[in-house]
């Protein structure tokens, strides 16, 4: 695993691209199939220099966290960038990204936490435990720290892959009447293995 250096910024938006093409909570955003790589290619850089971003060494896995006590917010940086956002999203889909922002900021823990914002594999990599060893590598700083983990998760078929990890769901959101389902899911640090 490797944190990510500026050089690397590409690599992991196209892991990341790949993997939330067909994301509902960021299609229900806004449909428009630029929306996800812009996103990313904004949201990348911020964490590599305020959060966690983690690439696999062949590229093919990456996340997204923030660790405690930063109050990073998946958000716009600049003007530009919230003129980007609006000419792709409109005025929905700017109220969507509020809406989104508040329910995850009125369920998050009141403890220190890790929150992960994204995760995701290449498709060419499904299936081969590319996803379970790079949120492994992430969980064994929670599990050092002894801090919680957190997430959103807008994709059921994922429920078992974060249930593998540790992760319960502490509460079902419905964005709007037509909106997506979310599953915020939360994970208590294990204790570390004593050897002897």
């Amino acid at each position: 695993m490797e944190i990510v250096a500026k050089h690397n910024h590409a690599a992991v938006q196209e892991v990341l691209r790949e993997a939330f093409k067909a994301d509902p909570v960021m299609n229900w955003i806004c449909p428009d199939p630029r929306f996800v790589p812009v996103l990313f290619s904004l949201l990348t850089p911020l964490y590599a220099r305020c959060g966690l971003a983690t690439l696999d060494s062949e590229r093919t896995a990456a996340c997204l966290w923030t660790p405690p006590g930063h109050a990073l917010r998946p958000g716009l940086t600049s003007l530009p960038d919230a003129l980007r956002f609006l000419g792709l999203c409109g005025y929905p889909g700017m109220r969507r990204i509020r809406r989104f922002s508040s329910v995850s900021d009125a369920c998050k823990p009141r403890e220190p936490f890790y929150y992960l914002f994204a995760i995701g594999v290449r498709d060419s990599a499904k299936g081969t435990g590319k996803g379970s060893a790079i949120l492994k590598h992430s969980l064994q700083l929670c599990d050092q720290q002894s801090r919680v983990a957190y997430l959103e998760n807008s994709n059921e078929a994922n429920l078992g892959f974060y249930q593998k990890h540790g992760f319960e769901v502490v509460d079902e959101v419905l964005m709007e009447a037509d909106g997506p389902r979310v599953w915020l899911m939360a994970r208590r640090p294990r204790e570390p293995l004593v050897t002897q």
